[in-house]
């Protein structure tokens, strides 16, 4: 069976409505000793400082939604020094390519957010592909046809490798 898996620290939101924190904290966590990376409380403060024009004029809040992925991108470019990319819904074979690539994934679904942190090949077609997914709400990470969550997909958020100069 192939796999690639990406060693994404795995981090609950806990009892706060923190997915969007908790996947940010994520994402810069696996380019970032953990040292050096900030927590969901640093990442969720950063957010709340941002101009109430920074987004649809709506004014951040801790409890900010998954679909409001400005702020992500925001708080992952400036806290984690690393470029993005908004995408729509990938394919099998997008996600396949990205998570290859050694880029991280944040998949917007319905107003919540998850991490996708690996693939595997039970047989040799993206239509039996396995995405492993990184649920900030659930308490271990789990393997899942990807076809079972391509249809709930609303955005991606594709955190490059590569630092931004």
């Amino acid at each position: 069976m192939r796999t690639i898996e990406q060693p994404i620290p795995f981090i609950q939101q806990g009892e706060r409505p923190w997915c969007w924190a908790a996947c940010c904290a994520m994402a810069i966590g696996y380019y970032k000793p953990a040292r050096y990376a900030p927590a969901m409380e640093r990442i969720v403060e950063f957010v709340k400082l941002q101009p109430i024009g920074a987004c649809d004029g709506e004014p951040p809040d801790e409890s900010i939604e998954g679909s409001e992925l400005h702020f992500m991108r925001l708080a992952i470019h400036r806290l984690g020094h690393r470029r993005t990319s908004t995408l729509h819904p990938l394919s099998a074979k997008e996600f396949h390519s990205v998570l290859a690539a050694g880029d991280v994934v944040i998949f917007a679904v319905r107003g919540h957010v998850m991490v996708g942190s690996g693939v595997r090949f039970p047989e040799a077609r993206y239509e039996s592909m396995e995405v492993r997914m990184h649920d900030p709400a659930l308490p271990n990470p789990y393997w899942t046809h990807y076809r079972n969550i391509e249809g709930l997909l609303t955005d991606c958020i594709v955190v490059h490798i590569k630092e931004y100069v």
